[in-house]
């Protein structure tokens, strides 16, 4: 099918690019990650397991789907723009996005965990999408995500899910350290190590593999 291909890009190039892009921009990279981190704060002040539910939904996937735009923004070399509020722009398009691909995601999970697993893979890239081709609707991005993506899912479950299991596996080995008596200051300068290199580095990578995923597609076929 025309617009899709594999990338040519080294996964290893991948990292490399967004470790890049998180040096070169440590002070912007923070700003987004306070962003993300101040209002999950808050909404633990609040301790109403409702608001979690609606603040999830109808403020967080706006809120932190700006900040990988945003990301992507630094990658591109775009350190002067500073639009972390872009995708409130496009609200009822993010929020409608979010609600359908976790609809589709569910949909196919009924089946087994693994098909639900490659469609979440298949959707991720639907939010990139309506930043750059703000015309287009929800079900158009979701599908030219979904058509996007064959080839390149292999690539983006490793580029995502590395990073992930190693903060889970050093937050966890803290614990363990923790339990067993050891420096709570020690450990409280793991966790912040830990949230200011690993976490965002890990939506930096997303971001990335983004962009080089489009690269690596023709969309003429689409529009």
């Amino acid at each position: 099918m025309e617009g899709v291909g594999r990338m040519q890009v080294k996964i290893s190039q991948i990292y490399k690019d967004a470790w890049t892009v998180y040096t070169k921009n440590f002070g912007r990279v923070m700003v987004g990650l306070w962003l993300i981190v101040t209002y999950v704060l808050l909404l633990v002040l609040v301790r109403q397991p409702w608001l979690w539910y609606l603040g999830t939904f109808l403020v967080f996937t706006v809120l932190f789907s700006g900040v990988q735009w945003f990301y992507l923004d630094l990658h591109d070399n775009k350190e002067k723009n500073w639009k972390l509020f872009d995708s409130w722009k496009h609200y009822l398009k993010m929020t409608g996005s979010q609600f359908y691909m976790a609809i589709f995601t569910a949909l196919w999970s009924l089946l087994l965990v693994v098909p639900g697993i490659v469609k979440g893979l298949a959707y991720s890239q639907a939010t990139y999408l309506l930043k750059e081709y703000p015309e287009i609707g929800v079900f158009e991005a979701i599908t030219l995500s979904r058509k996007m993506m064959k080839g390149k899912m292999g690539k983006f479950f490793v580029v995502s899910a590395i990073p992930v299991l190693i903060t889970a596996a050093i937050l966890v080995a803290n614990v363990v350290y923790l339990m067993d008596g050891g420096s709570p200051t020690v450990s409280l300068v793991i966790s912040l190590v830990t949230l200011v290199v690993l976490v965002p580095y890990s939506w930096l990578l997303n971001s990335v593999f983004y962009r080089h995923a489009i690269e690596n597609s023709n969309l003429s076929w689409f529009f």
